[in-house]
């Protein structure tokens, strides 16, 4: 019998078909695998290498109810045994994702960079019970997750095996996460609610995951943003996330170089008085987030070589909160000695309400010098923290540290007076003068 034809994509070396699947998005690698076997086998590292699923913010998710709180077998066993699932994917992403790797474990191998949705424990998986039956897991596979939440001990195990029989996205995703070995970043979306007992940072932590997460080196927990990139959060309203409450699981990941948390803020009470060291943690990214200098300092004790630090401190105007520099001088002076690049911005709740006689928003002390930060190249700082109160043209020389290539010091938190303000101007400009090829953008004041 004559063998089938051969297309000429089967002439081309491997190297050149993985510069293909380089440039190639996530639907051009699924169509590459339909081609041949061949390619099939090729393609599968890159296809499986980056996992993204973080549906729109205002897409709405099935809610476990709509199965009326039933079991999803007691669908799944009506459905028959040769038929294929459906015509079309029956439920999100992770749980498809889920169905593969649990028939084909090899592929966890494969993926590396992983990009999901926190659900809230209220989603589900099904829209309507011909879903759950056409795509709810077979015994086989459900007693494979089963199986895996007995070895776990750091779970809630009760409720994973009640959120697997009655088609919890969160379980589903979480029990996703506990299967991958080899992952190298991570990026949760948080949305909507509590992040206390999430499920998916039970797959992250506890002591009988760390081998499994010797891989992990970057770690993100975002919000959403609009069409303009900025954050969809109200920081009146509150903070619901209550991420604080996984930061010392995050700090003890054995290799992690990148944290990034948003809305960080911490519980000044209930929170740890001392965090794991994080011997490799080099950046830190804390934006969108609620800290005060104590807290500040707190979590730096736990960087000794970190590198890059962006961070937000919060102060509420009505409450008498105020920035004492000399104290944020001395929690950032813990990591001076590796720190290259630091981006430090302040925010007041309530600046302009002014009738209880306190007057506008101040600091209580400034800075004062920064000279022993001798890696630093790269400021971004809040300039009424720097400047003392009553400036001269010379200050900002002999505060600022002497090897900054990027400079930028933003006037908000406004001045709270216009002498100092008008006096701040000059010690700018003065500064400028003497390193007049220093990078950044100055906004001065007129």
């Amino acid at each position: 019998m004559a063998s089938a034809p051969k297309g000429p994509w089967n002439h081309l070396p491997t190297e050149l078909w993985q510069l293909v699947f380089d440039l190639s998005d996530q639907k051009e690698l699924a169509a590459i695998s339909l081609v041949s076997k061949r390619l099939h086998t090729q393609v599968e590292p890159s296809l499986y290498a980056n996992f993204s699923w973080v549906p729109h913010v205002n897409q709405q998710l099935p809610s476990i109810s709509k199965l009326g709180g039933r079991d999803v077998s007691e669908y799944t066993k009506t459905r028959r045994k040769r038929r294929t699932r459906g015509l079309g994917p029956h439920g999100p992403p992770p749980f498809l994702l889920l169905r593969t790797i649990l028939n084909r474990p090899e592929l966890t191998r494969y993926i590396k960079d992983v990009k999901v949705l926190a659900p809230m424990r209220q989603d589900g998986l099904f829209w309507d019970g011909f879903e759950a039956r056409e795509g709810g897991l077979s015994k086989e596979e459900t007693a494979l997750c089963e199986r895996a939440i007995r070895r776990m001990e750091h779970v809630s195990r009760a409720r994973w095996e009640v959120g697997l029989r009655i088609g919890s996205l969160e379980i589903a995703i979480a029990l996703l996460l506990s299967r991958l070995c080899q992952i190298r970043s991570i990026e949760i979306r948080i949305r909507g609610g509590s992040m206390v007992s999430s499920a998916l940072f039970e797959a992250l932590g506890g002591p009988s995951t760390m081998c499994r997460l010797q891989s992990i080196k970057s770690v993100a927990v975002s919000i959403d943003q609009n069409d303009y990139g900025d954050p969809v959060f109200d920081r009146y309203g509150g903070n619901p996330f209550d991420i604080d409450h996984q930061m010392k699981a995050l700090m003890s990941l054995p290799r992690l170089e990148k944290l990034s948390v948003n809305c960080f803020a911490p519980d000044t009470i209930f929170w740890p008085s001392t965090l794991p060291l994080a011997h490799g943690l080099k950046t830190l990214y804390l934006n969108y987030s609620d800290l005060n200098e104590e807290t500040l300092r707190k979590t730096l004790l736990a960087t000794p070589v970190l590198e890059d630090l962006e961070c937000e401190l919060v102060y509420d105007r009505s409450m008498g909160e105020y920035c004492d520099g000399e104290k944020l001088n001395a929690a950032l002076s813990l990591v001076s000695d590796t720190l290259r690049r630091l981006v430090l911005v302040i925010d007041i709740l309530y600046p302009n309400e002014t009738d209880d006689g306190d007057g506008l928003w101040n600091v209580v002390r400034p800075t004062g010098s920064m000279k022993n930060f001798k890696q630093l190249r790269f400021l971004i700082f809040p300039l009424i923290t720097v400047v003392e109160f009553t400036p001269e043209p010379s200050d900002l020389q002999n505060i600022l540290p002497d090897n900054l290539e990027v400079m930028d010091l933003k006037w908000y938190p406004p001045f709270p007076d216009g002498s100092r303000r008008r006096a701040a101007n000059r010690a700018i400009k003065a500064y400028h003068e003497i390193k007049p090829a220093l990078g950044g953008i100055y906004t001065i004041f007129h």
